[in-house]
């Protein structure tokens, strides 16, 4: 009943979000409060960070969740259905914004290392802006953007919600709820300094037209949504990708 007091009591928010417990990043088995986070918050950090899903397994192994880890960074994981509209009307506590880290881009750690971030994106990015530009074409029914991600260290694709996108949660929600609610494509980015996205650079380079540089993107997409836990739209094309890319492996 808290988290639903925090929705539609405004009045009495902040004195109920006090009393919230969640699962944390930093801590396998018991739960903190948000006082509690914000008392370890790195120095510098400003801001709280979340992901939501549908249970602690899936959000542990979350492409988000990677550049988090790497920096040091705690991140809340919500994963009841109620955490999204929850969340959505707690935009901040003791002063600091509430943010997903499935959201946006990010720039995490000191002067030095975001310098050191903002100047390596740049090269790769102009480097690599034909691939991108390819891929985007090649899935513009369903993605919306085509970046390089500063967010992944480990793997290939992630998927990522624009700064004010309805999360994907939610939308399950509403629509569960029989609300009508509008298409809404998300970015996809990819990790520059992966083995398959290096390769698939280097084919690009080769020849701008080999069909392996759609078929690789649509492959980075399904793993992408399979690694949040949804549902690859066309199974059947995802098995036939898949086996190909199997072949020519061995």
């Amino acid at each position: 009943m808290l988290k639903e007091g925090v929705v539609v009591a405004s009045e009495h928010r902040d004195r109920l979000a006090d009393l919230l417990l969640f699962s944390s990043s930093a801590d396998p088995e018991g739960l903190i409060s948000l006082s509690d986070y914000v008392g370890r918050m790195k120095p510098g950090q400003k801001e709280i960070f979340y992901l939501t899903g549908e249970s602690r397994r899936v959000l542990e192994g979350s492409p988000h969740l990677e550049v988090f880890s790497e920096r040091g960074y705690e991140v809340l994981f919500l994963t009841d259905p109620v955490d999204e509209l929850m969340v959505e009307a707690l935009t901040e506590f003791e002063g600091a914004p509430v943010r997903s880290a499935a959201r946006g881009e990010w720039d995490l750690g000191d002067e030095a290392q975001r310098d050191e971030a903002r100047k390596d994106m740049e090269n790769r990015t102009s480097e690599l802006g034909g691939l991108l530009e390819t891929v985007q074409k090649h899935l513009a029914d369903r993605v919306r953007e085509v970046r390089l991600s500063t967010r992944l260290t480990t793997s290939p694709a992630v998927l990522v919600a624009g700064e004010h996108d309805i999360s994907p949660q939610l939308q399950r929600i509403l629509r569960g709820s029989q609300m009508e609610m509008p298409a809404q494509l998300r970015i996809l980015e990819l990790n520059p300094k992966h083995p398959v996205v290096e390769k698939l650079a280097a084919r690009f380079e080769a020849d701008a037209g080999d069909v392996l540089i759609g078929e690789t993107a649509e492959l980075l997409l399904a793993s992408a949504l399979v690694a949040e836990g949804a549902a690859v739209p066309d199974p059947a094309r995802f098995n036939a990708l898949l086996a190909d890319a199997l072949g020519r492996g061995l």
